[in-house]
């Protein structure tokens, strides 16, 4: 298995600790776990197209530059909540049960583009 397989594995770990939080109504650990698989995600589909990528979180502007926003996908949306990464581990501004939804969607959009690129 390569590097962008183990991402993707590892992204895929997390979407579904985020979809079996969310189902739990822990909607922070959801929206954590999500936006780190979407992260993930990202930076495997970085490490396809062009070879290496960021050591940072926030990686959506690479993502816009390299043309890997996925269909559908706002890239403002996508870079805003790849740039969110301390939101779901503190707890002073909770994630409602509709942000962590759109999370959990929004991530399994970028696994599944992920897979494609």
């Amino acid at each position: 298995m390569d590097e962008s397989q183990k991402l993707i594995s590892l992204a895929e770990d997390y979407w579904e600790s985020a979809r079996d939080n969310l189902a739990k109504q822990r909607y922070n650990v959801a929206f954590e776990a999500a936006r780190h698989a979407a992260e993930l995600a990202g930076k495997a589909m970085l490490l396809r197209k062009i070879g290496d990528f960021p050591k940072r979180h926030d990686i959506g502007g690479d993502l816009h530059r390299a043309k890997l926003v996925p269909v559908g996908v706002d890239a403002a949306t996508l870079d805003e909540f790849l740039a969110d990464y301390l939101r779901g581990r503190y707890e002073w501004d909770e994630a409602d049960p509709k942000e962590a939804q759109r999370a959990v969607a929004l991530a399994r959009k970028m696994l599944d583009a992920a897979k494609r690129v």
